[in-house]
């Protein structure tokens, strides 16, 4: 092979270790914007991989043919695209897409911009060693290694940067607020600003290193020679601010959220020592009614023997009615949880709603009443709730039951809804329609209880009547 067409091989070399690296690249891309799409809890994980798939195209389109938009317009474009993507499959919590969106162009271009920076040093000392470099062809060799390594430390820093952001994202299903989602932007903004500026910077350090090189003026040349140490530290230190920024975020809001959990767990305590307090109550009542019975008797028995027949009645109509005022309506097993269902039918016949009661607590399942009544407590809150966002034409209803099959215990609330409720596959709890603080807490406590006693939680919809099912296993010592 002569030396022209040496140069012709080595042309052609070059041209598909671009194509392989573009192809890789966008192949790598697609397959953490996939991973990425899951940080927070998307959808079925076959949309996610469709998504990344979709990225992927994209990326090879626009490396391999030519599709070079105006500075910025790209990336605003790429940004926009994996939004879309995202949000097709899922339209819900818009700006938790958006955000995500976001943070993965920002990781996308810093661990680029890093493994190129580095691919330089590794570049020098494959070439500009003696012993490696010796002949044309181990050079194109190296060419083809020097792209595997830059593709290795790309895909390292994504992995590593998805990796902590599932981690420090966690499990967070709320929608971000606008406010928080402008602020979780700024690594965005601070890396695309940063990206138009070196891009400026580039352009004219290349305009300014051809004039010089045409003059061959070789000490100036040296001095404005390329600083990649400079740079490669620049772009390590945001993608490590990046990764402290959002840890530190939504560390924030899960120990806001845990201040929520204790303050409504402590309501929840005052609750039930509040129905403590009323069962004490009324229980001295009963006691001062049984004390004073004796009393009655004998004027019960004074009046009818005088005759007085209408006033013996009027009496007797009156103890009934004192009777029947310190007596819970229901009788459950358990005096707390009649005192929680008495309140609850009192609340349903003030709000015009229909409520039943068939709930009985199991005394010899070994379950501590503080559980039991934190479930009650928040099912018929939540119960409540939905009833009176139902018309009053349409007979909002409320109905408690419970029953044992086996070693299972099982609650079941029914209640009237307005609308269709969506669940959450991942989660089995309905998917929010807002990111209000403590909204939804209630069902994650039940949950909570339930997988205390190796239980759980399930909701159904048949019409418009709405079932929630606790499942509750007897404790064994």
């Amino acid at each position: 092979m002569n030396g022209y067409e040496w140069l012709a091989f080595a042309d052609k070399m070059v041209n598909l270790g671009t194509i392989l690296h573009n192809i890789f690249y966008s192949l790598i891309m697609g397959y953490f914007f996939s991973r990425f799409a899951r940080v927070f809890p998307y959808g079925k994980k076959v949309h996610a991989y469709i998504s990344g798939a979709l990225f992927t195209v994209y990326m090879i389109f626009t490396y391999n043919f030519g599709f070079d938009l105006p500075r910025g317009v790209g990336s605003v474009v790429r940004i926009g695209l994996g939004f879309l993507f995202l949000y097709a499959f899922e339209r819900e919590r818009p700006r938790q897409k958006l955000f995500l969106s976001l943070l993965f162009y920002a990781f996308v271009t810093l661990c680029l911009r890093i493994s190129s920076e580095q691919s330089l040093y590794f570049q020098d000392f494959l070439f500009g060693n003696a012993a490696l470099n010796n002949s044309p062809e181990r050079t194109i060799i190296l060419y083809f290694v020097s792209i595997a390594e830059d593709l290795i430390v790309f895909s390292v820093l994504l992995l590593l940067g998805t990796v902590l952001m599932h981690k420090f994202i966690g499990a967070y299903d709320e929608d971000i607020s606008p406010r928080d989602l402008l602020f979780l932007s700024l690594p965005f903004f601070m890396v695309f600003s940063e990206m138009m500026v070196y891009a400026e910077y580039y352009d004219m350090y290349s305009k300014y290193f051809k004039v010089l090189d045409n003059m061959g003026d070789t000490a100036a040349l040296e001095a404005i020679s390329y600083n990649s140490a400079s740079r490669l530290l620049n772009y390590l230190l945001f993608y490590v601010f990046i990764l402290v920024f959002i840890w530190c975020f939504f560390d924030i809001k899960r120990m806001t959220k845990e201040k929520v959990n204790a303050a409504i767990l402590k309501e929840q305590t005052l609750a039930l020592q509040d129905h403590v307090n009323k069962m004490e109550e009324k229980y001295a009542e009963i006691r001062s009614i049984r004390h004073d019975m004796n009393h009655h008797m004998e004027v019960l028995s004074a009046l009818i023997n005088e005759g007085k027949t209408e006033e013996a009645k009027d009496y007797l109509s009156s103890m009934e009615n004192l009777v029947r005022d310190v007596r819970p309506r229901f009788n459950t097993g358990n005096p707390v949880t009649d005192i929680i269902i008495s309140e609850r039918y009192e609340e349903a016949l003030r709000a015009g709603i229909e409520f039943t009661s068939d709930f009985l607590y199991p005394d010899d399942f070994g379950f501590e009443i503080f559980d039991i009544s934190g479930i009650l407590g928040n099912a018929f809150s939540n119960a409540f709730a939905a009833c009176k966002k139902v018309k009053a034409d349409s007979k909002p209803s409320v109905s408690v039951t419970s029953y044992i099959k086996g070693n299972a215990y099982l609650i079941e609330m029914t209640n009237s809804l307005e609308g269709v409720l969506e669940i959450d596959s991942e989660s089995g709890l309905p998917k929010r329609a807002s990111s209000e603080e403590g909204h939804g807490i209630g069902l994650q406590n039940m949950k909570s209880i339930a997988k205390k006693y190796s239980g759980d939680i399930f909701l159904s919809q048949e019409g418009n009547l709405v079932t929630l099912t606790v499942i509750l296993q007897k404790m064994t010592h």
